[in-house]
């Protein structure tokens, strides 16, 4: 009992100590350990430095790269020959599985040599600079390789040869084609405004085709029309001239020239439009045209010859008869004169001038 009480008695003194509330003297603060704090912060700045130099280094020297090739000038290697020996000990190699031995080896690297150097020259892709006006095509050089299948095809292995683009044309060629192209379209344009009745505007497009070629025939002779359309006889006649000087085998650019003559009254320039030596494919107009000149200047032989041509091919019109007529009747064959006469009074379909010029000449001369 003597123990129990004694534990009691510390016990009480124990509670009536920490009953009392006393000032502490001296005040500690607590104490933080930052070495760890620093060198996370250290490490987590080193990785962000590190990302953001990988960022900003490793592009410039791609760009740098890629500038370098761009500027460099473009290579085309040339296609290597294939050593008919090393192929052909090659292939006694894949096909017969010895054992190795030193020269086994030695052709082994030579092989594989011959192979990465082949293969490098597989196919090129040459950077072509593009011209002004033209697209830029990239064209590939395919490299075809040909390994001969045994011993016996040595002297038959072929070389590398590359493969070139056949749609590869010359530049002179391309230029006639696009000049045609244009003056083809200018063309169209101005035959679409002619229908239009846009004259000035047809003028204007034909002109356009002209200059980019000046023998176009259709181009020239709307172009013609269109001035005389516009009642401009002069530079009609101005243009089929200039035509003429090009290529003077255009019957299409004579007939209009001589009707624009006609009309002007101007028959001595006919005869040197049609001459002689272009009545071999003469055709109606044609016979028309230098027909009527030529009974106009009182060439009555020349106008005889024309009109019997005319009787030929339309021999149904009156109108050919009678100026047949007064041509030989001019000439003082009187007989011939009478049957063509006679002839043209009975097919009809004659002015009513015309029927009793027939008439009157007949009378005159003692038919009627």
């Amino acid at each position: 009992m003597s123990v129990i009480n004694k534990m009691l008695k510390d016990i009480e003194q124990r509670e009536s100590n920490s009953a009392l509330h006393l000032d502490p003297t001296v005040k500690v603060e607590n104490v933080r350990d930052n070495s760890k704090i620093i060198q996370r912060l250290a490490i987590f700045t080193i990785v962000i430095i590190i990302a953001i130099g990988a960022y900003w280094l490793i592009p410039k020297k791609t760009i740098i790269v890629t500038q370098k090739v761009a500027k460099t000038e473009p290579l085309i290697t040339e296609p290597q020959v294939i050593n008919p020996d090393i192929i052909e000990e090659n292939s006694f190699v894949t096909n017969h599985k010895e054992p190795a031995t030193p020269s086994d080896q030695v052709l082994k690297t030579e092989i594989t040599k011959v192979e990465s150097q082949n293969a490098k020259t597989k196919q090129i892709r040459v950077p072509v600079k593009p011209a002004q006006d033209e697209p830029v095509q990239d064209n590939p050089i395919k490299v075809t390789e040909t390994t001969p299948v045994n011993k016996s095809s040595n002297a038959n292995s072929k070389i590398v040869k590359p493969d070139l683009p056949k749609n590869v044309k010359t530049s002179s060629k391309v230029r006639q084609i696009s000049t045609k192209t244009r003056a083809e379209n200018w063309f169209n344009q101005g035959k679409e405004a002619f229908q239009f009745g846009l004259i000035e505007d047809a003028i204007s497009a034909l002109n356009k085709a002209l200059v980019l070629m000046p023998t176009h025939i259709e181009a020239r002779s709307l172009l013609a029309a269109a001035y005389y359309g516009r009642d401009q006889k002069p530079q009609a006649e101005s243009i089929l001239r200039h035509g003429l000087s090009l290529n003077p085998d255009v019957m299409r650019w004579r007939i209009l020239l001589a009707k624009i003559l006609i009309e002007q009254n101007n028959y001595q320039s006919v005869e040197p439009v049609l001459p002689k030596r272009y009545e071999f494919n003469a055709n109606t107009d044609f016979w028309i045209l230098k027909g009527t000149a030529a009974q106009q200047l009182g060439q009555h032989l020349v106008a005889k010859h024309c009109f019997s041509k005319l009787t030929q091919l339309q021999p149904a019109e009156a109108k050919w008869w009678l100026a047949l007529g007064a041509s030989n009747d001019a000439l003082g064959e009187y007989s011939n004169a009478k049957r063509f006469y006679l002839v043209a009074l009975e097919l009809g379909g004659l002015s009513p001038n015309a029927n009793s010029h027939a008439k009157n000449r007949l009378e005159k001369i003692g038919v009627l």
